[in-house]
């Protein structure tokens, strides 16, 4: 998560700025550049532009054509947690 982090505020720093501008600065450093420089602020994107997204298993129970069937499907979460913050999220799916 905290690479997911730094790659999504490198990422947008670059997207707004050149190399050489960018040359040199730490998150931070970035961060406030984009807020004085282009009014955007890292910390009012959506939760998965800023974490990523995890993608996980889930069995489901289905009728298909009168038969009860166990089905695995794929499960998107755009608003997972900060990790350090709740464990309990990932040691559910390890």
């Amino acid at each position: 998560m905290q690479d997911c982090t730094r790659n999504s505020i490198q990422s947008l720093g670059q997207a707004n700025f050149s190399h050489k501008e960018m040359h040199g600065l730490n998150n931070d450093q970035v961060q406030e550049k984009l807020f004085q420089e282009k009014k955007i602020n890292w910390n009012d994107l959506d939760v998965w532009k800023k974490r990523g997204v995890c993608l996980y298993k889930k069995q489901v129970s289905k009728n298909i054509d009168g038969h009860d069937c166990i089905r695995t499907e794929i499960v998107e979460d755009f608003e997972i947690p900060i990790f350090t913050q709740d464990r309990n999220y990932i040691e559910k799916w390890l």
